[in-house]
């Protein structure tokens, strides 16, 4: 629970956001960072998990499976006929014995293209799962349920371009070896060599996570230099999402190469405010056509789309596009749906 987290910030407004919907919300988190008590709904309470069983020595003796005796007394307490699982769908398993001894239904939310052996066990002790798209939850199950993204469409509106032509293309996500940036550079490469646009530039929005991402980002310079692209690639770092936004009046498209296989909220956010968006994202499939979708392996086809969108960037319908969001990707609906999925639960 952290409104300020660069991945995670939108926890938290989901969860205040359920605390307008139902009668009482105890919230179970590993942390809880920059939020007042005052900004805490009066119905809501942010309980942290106690560490003293998730770290050594307790956790060589099952100190999660431990927990389900806290678990059991919050139950009680609070009177709780539901549980809904956000992202951390591992505690589906953990919990198990506390939900059924007091007969509690289980909703699992997950978007993720992999499918691990924790995913599948979680799975057997939920009761619905709900996700964004098909492609988010892999698992063939009679328990999915699909209500798509949550874009805040007041936040990100369609903003008016520039009526003239921008040399910005744009990269938005965590700078990781599952996004394939490398690819992206080589395209960039492509088109600033081979089609002689100098003048276009890549923005890296997004930083490093983990000490295998820095590394991953060592690699990236290394190409960058290698290719002789300093003036090409700008490397923005971690932004709030008000100046992401800002950004988007110059730039002519989004590029992603990510293989996760799930639906990239950032793609979408970027329809929403009228960017068009290149990617090889499976999940964009259903939303976009098929002109801008581009292959993982096909460095010179996705040169081709991106030197299109930059000649032809001044005749894109931007409504047409962010249309392609409203009443199918964005918060208001996306909260309604999931309320209703919950609340369907038996």
């Amino acid at each position: 629970m952290d409104p300020k987290s660069q991945v995670l910030s939108w926890q938290t407004k989901v969860a205040f956001s359920l605390s307008n919907k139902f009668q009482k919300v105890v919230v179970l988190t590993h942390e809880r960072n920059n939020i007042l008590d005052s900004e805490i709904p009066t119905n809501t309470e942010i309980i942290v998990f106690p560490l003293f069983f998730l770290k050594a020595p307790m956790r060589w003796f099952g100190g999660k499976y431990l927990l389900n005796f806290w678990v059991l007394y919050l139950n009680w307490k609070y009177k709780i006929d539901r549980c809904f699982i956000h992202m951390n769908f591992e505690w589906a398993t953990y919990f198990a014995p506390a939900f059924k001894i007091f007969s509690i239904p289980v909703i699992v939310w997950y978007a993720h293209g992999s499918v691990s052996k924790k995913l599948i066990r979680a799975h057997k002790f939920a009761t619905r799962i709900i996700s964004s798209t098909i492609e988010g939850f892999r698992i063939p199950s009679n328990k999915l349920s699909l209500i798509g993204q949550s874009i805040d469409l007041d936040q990100f509106e369609l903003i008016d371009f520039k009526e003239e032509k921008s040399s910005n293309l744009i990269y938005v996500g965590r700078i990781s070896s599952s996004k394939n940036l490398e690819k992206i550079i080589d395209v960039l490469n492509l088109i600033v060599n081979k089609q002689d646009k100098k003048q276009i530039k890549l923005l890296i929005i997004g930083d490093t996570l983990t000490s295998n991402d820095k590394h991953y980002k060592a690699s990236l310079l290394q190409q960058i230099e290698t290719l002789n692209l300093q003036e090409n690639v700008i490397f923005k770092g971690h932004l709030q999402q008000n100046e992401i936004i800002g950004l988007y009046k110059d730039v002519f498209a989004h590029i992603s190469f990510s293989s996760t296989g799930s639906l990239d909220k950032t793609l979408v956010e970027s329809l929403a405010v009228g960017c068009p968006v290149l990617t090889s994202n499976d999940a964009m499939v259903a939303i976009l056509d098929h002109e801008y979708h581009i292959k993982l392996d096909d460095i010179n086809g996705a040169a081709i789309l991106v030197n299109n969108l930059f000649d032809y960037q001044l005749d894109l319908d931007r409504k047409k596009l962010r249309s392609l969001v409203i009443n199918k990707h964005d918060y208001k609906s996306f909260i309604e749906k999931l309320v209703e999925k919950i609340k369907d639960v038996k």
